[in-house]
């Protein structure tokens, strides 16, 4: 059993390499009991790349649970009755999908180098959250306090901006709160989350709500535009006594 995001992942790493596709359904059929319901559907897919050819025909059936007012599909299988033309045209679009990743693969891609940098605060694992930086990579910190760079550029200064991070922070977290906001541009994350960081030289702890705005390039960040309160980084940090 596979979750709804691993099919989506498996079909995106794959059907966007076809040069066209085509699904055609008939003699639908449904049931419908309470909160529950099946479906069926005969199909005929072609695929079709390069000069290759395949097609699949079949039955499609589906289990259905009524969730929140909205019907959703709870399971999906195949049965195959025929086909026709070489499976070899799946390696090839794979491929193709991999040289020029879907909207929905990179948005993931995405997505995940941010949890990647996000995590590897949390763990002190400075080898993780150097990997994320692109070489040209800048994080600008529009409210940063007085005295403090707003803007740091290229990869080996924040290298050195974060090599003191393991020192001065204790425990931490950063995605216990995380929420993605959608963007038109799957190369670009935006986040709302909750830090709460103990400040070892201080004894105290940096509470914030956080908006982070990512622009991610290959699995490497090359803008991160963080929000945060000065006014309680001050004090955690002990610069206002």
């Amino acid at each position: 059993v596979r979750s709804p995001q691993a099919l989506m992942t498996e079909w995106a790493t794959v059907l966007p390499g076809f040069d066209a596709t085509r699904h055609a359904l008939s003699n639908i059929k449904a049931e419908v009991s309470a909160d529950e319901g099946r479906a069926s559907a005969d199909v005929v897919a072609g695929h079709w790349i390069r000069a290759q050819y395949w097609e699949v025909a079949g039955c499609y059936a589906y289990e259905l649970a009524r969730d929140d007012g909205e019907w959703k599909i709870t399971s999906m299988t195949f049965s195959l009755a025929r086909e026709t033309g070489s499976r070899d045209v799946c390696a090839l679009a794979a491929e193709a999908a991999r040289l020029d990743p879907a909207p929905y693969i990179v948005r993931q891609n995405a997505r995940q180098t941010v949890l990647d940098f996000l995590t590897g605060l949390e763990r002190k694992d400075m080898g993780a959250v150097n990997a994320v930086w692109a070489d040209d990579a800048v994080q600008d910190m529009p409210f940063a306090p007085a005295g403090w760079d707003n803007q740091i550029v290229g990869r080996e200064a924040l290298i050195r901006q974060y090599a003191q991070w393991p020192t001065i922070a204790g425990a931490a977290n950063f995605t216990r709160h995380l929420v993605f906001v959608p963007t038109l541009d799957p190369r670009t994350v935006f986040v709302e989350y909750k830090g709460e960081v103990d400040i070892l030289p201080t004894g105290l702890t940096n509470r914030q709500t956080y908006g982070g705005l990512f622009h991610v390039e290959v699995g490497k960040i090359t803008l991160f535009r963080e929000y945060f309160d000065p006014r309680e980084f001050e004090r955690a940090f002990g610069l206002n006594l």
